[in-house]
């Protein structure tokens, strides 16, 4: 299964609850939709 660890931006396949690299709690990875909402406020920030 494919985790994401939000400390070092990287993502693992692995069935652990923590980063291998840094011991932060792994969550799920965006799915497109959450992806695609992300960037978009990202950039309407950016242009604020």
């Amino acid at each position: 299964m494919i985790k994401y660890c939000p400390a070092c931006y990287t993502e693992f396949e692995t069935e652990d609850l923590v980063c291998p690299q840094c011991g932060t709690r792994l969550e799920d990875p965006f799915t497109e939709d959450e992806a695609d909402e992300m960037l978009e406020l990202l950039l309407n920030e950016i242009r604020a």
